[in-house]
C-alpha cells in the first residue's frame, strides 16, 4: 500500500471516529434538552428553537403527556440479554428509534432513559376528550412492534394531560407515583396505568392514609398476638388487607403513608405482646421489623405478617409449655418413682428436652435438684409402705430399688433412721 492510500485511510478512521464523536454529542445534548423539560422552572420561557436545535424534535400546541415504560414480568424476553451498561446504551438506542417510528407518526415525542427505565415526552395532537384511549392503542400498537423487533414488551405508566411546557414539572412526579402504586399493591394493571385512574380514593375518607387498625380491630389484632393464636390474627388482618388496598384503596398520594402505617402498627403489635409475655430476646431474634420494612408490596408484606405470626405463635407456645413443664415433670415423677431406671435423663427424653434444660428449669421451679427430687419421693412413699407393714427388702422394689441397700442409705440419709428402724417405731405406735 502506497503512503499516499495509507494516508487517506487513516483519515477516513478518523473522520468515521468524529462522526460518531459528534452523534455522541448530540444524543448527550438532546437528552438532556429532554430532561429539562422535566425540570424546567414555572417561570423560566421555553424556547422552542432551542430546544429543536438539541433534539431536532419542533412541538406543535401546547398539550404534553409523559409516559414511563419498563419491562412487563408477564412476558419474558424472547431472546437472551446482557444487562451491561454498554447492551443497555445499544437496547435504549434501538427502543428510542422504534418508539419515535410508532409515536412520533402522529405525535412529536422526545425520549430520555431514567433509572433503567425508558421516558417519553408526548406533544398530543389529537382530540383531549378521548386521548385516554387514543393512548392506550398507541401503547398496544408500540408493544405489538417492540414483540416482533425486539422479542420483550413494556408495561406503561401515563401521567395527565399537561397544557404547556411549564406543567411538565409536575409529570415526573406523577410517574414516579403511578410505579409506586403499581409496585406496591403488586397487582397487575395490564400493559398500562393511567394516573388519572389511581388518583382519587375508593372509600377512604380523611387525608387518605388513615389509620392502620380502627381501635376495636387493634386491641382484638393485638390480643390474637399476645395469645398466641396465629389464626385469628391472621383473620383480622386479611379483613385489613381487604379493607386497605382493595374495597378502601387509598389515593396514590397516601399509599406510601397507608403501607408505613401499617408496618408501624404491627410492629407496635408486637413489640406489647413480647413485653407482656416476657419474650423481648426471643421476638428480637426474629428481626421482625427489617423483614417487614424490605417486603416489595402489600402481598408480600402479608405473607411475611403471616411467617411471623406463625412463628410468635410457636415462641408463645413454647413459653406456655416451659411455663407448665415443671409441674408435668412433678407429675411424671410421682407417677413413675417405682421405676428403677427413672432418672433426669429418661424424664427429659418424655418432655423433648435436654437433660441440661430439664435439670435448669426443675431447679429454676422447686429449687432442688431433680435427682433429689426423685430420692425424696421414694422415701416419702417407702415411709408409707414400710407404715403398712411391709419389709424393706419389699418396700426397695416397690419404690424403685433393686438392691435394698441403696434404700438403706438413701433413708438413713435423709431420716436419720434406717427404714427398719422406723418400720418398728411406727409398728409400736400403732400398737399403742
Amino acid at each position: 500500500m502506497t503512503s499516499t492510500a495509507s494516508e487517506k485511510k487513516h483519515v477516513e478512521e478518523l473522520e468515521r471516529e468524529l462522526s460518531r464523536l459528534r452523534e455522541e454529542i448530540q444524543e448527550v445534548r438532546a437528552d438532556r434538552a429532554v430532561r429539562r423539560l422535566f425540570l424546567h422552572p414555572a417561570d423560566e420561557v421555553f424556547s422552542p428553537e432551542d430546544f429543536f436545535r438539541d433534539t431536532g424534535i419542533r412541538f406543535r400546541g401546547d398539550r404534553f403527556v409523559a409516559l414511563e415504560f419498563e419491562d412487563d414480568p408477564r412476558f419474558p424476553p424472547a431472546r437472551p440479554r446482557e444487562d451491561s451498561p454498554a447492551s443497555f446504551r445499544v437496547r435504549f438506542t434501538q427502543l428510542k428509534s422504534l418508539v419515535l417510528s410508532v409515536l412520533g407518526r402522529a405525535h412529536p415525542a422526545a425520549l430520555y432513559s431514567q433509572n433503567g427505565r425508558l421516558c417519553c415526552v408526548l406533544n398530543w395532537q389529537g382530540e383531549e376528550t378521548n386521548w385516554h384511549s387514543a393512548c392506550a392503542e398507541l401503547v398496544e400498537h408500540l408493544n405489538r412492534a417492540m414483540w416482533e423487533a425486539l422479542g420483550f414488551r413494556f408495561q406503561c405508566v401515563v401521567g395527565r394531560m399537561h397544557h404547556g411546557v411549564a406543567e411538565l414539572g409536575q409529570a415526573q412526579g406523577e410517574l414516579e407515583q403511578a410505579v409506586t402504586f403499581r409496585k406496591l399493591l403488586g397487582i397487575p394493571h395490564g400493559e398500562i396505568l393511567f394516573y388519572d385512574g389511581i388518583l382519587q380514593t375508593k372509600g377512604v375518607q380523611g387525608d387518605g392514609a388513615g389509620p392502620a387498625l380502627e381501635e376495636d380491630e387493634n386491641r382484638q389484632f393485638c390480643l390474637a398476638v399476645r395469645s398466641g393464636d396465629a389464626a385469628r390474627a391472621k383473620e383480622i388482618f386479611s379483613e385489613l388487607m381487604e379493607h386497605s388496598f382493595v374495597s378502601g384503596q387509598p389515593a396514590v398520594q397516601f399509599l406510601q403513608l397507608r403501607v408505613y402505617a401499617m408496618i408501624d402498627t404491627l410492629l407496635k403489635a408486637f413489640e406489647r405482646a413480647a413485653e407482656f409475655l416476657e419474650l423481648q430476646t426471643e421476638v428480637a431474634a426474629l428481626h421482625i421489623a427489617p423483614r417487614l420494612l424490605e417486603t416489595e408490596n402489600v402481598w408480600a408484606l402479608r405473607d411475611v405478617v403471616f411467617q411471623v405470626l406463625e412463628e410468635f405463635q410457636d415462641i408463645v407456645a413454647s413459653q406456655q409449655r416451659t411455663a407448665r413443664l415443671p409441674s408435668r415433670m412433678d407429675q411424671y415423677i410421682r407417677s413413675h418413682f417405682m421405676d428403677p431406671d427413672l432418672n433426669v435423663n429418661q424424664v427429659a427424653a418424655h418432655f423433648g428436652i435436654t437433660p441440661t434444660y430439664a435439670t435448669r428449669v426443675f431447679k429454676e421451679h422447686f429449687g432442688a435438684g431433680m435427682l433429689g427430687f426423685i430420692q425424696q419421693v421414694r422415701v416419702e412413699q417407702a415411709k408409707l409402705l414400710l407404715q403398712s407393714g411391709e419389709t424393706v427388702k419389699e418396700v426397695a422394689g416397690r419404690v424403685g430399688y433393686r438392691d435394698p441397700a441403696t434404700l438403706i442409705r438413701l433413708f438413713k440419709r435423709l431420716e436419720g433412721v434406717t427404714p427398719a428402724r422406723f418400720g418398728k417405731r411406727a409398728a409400736a405406735q400403732k400398737g399403742a
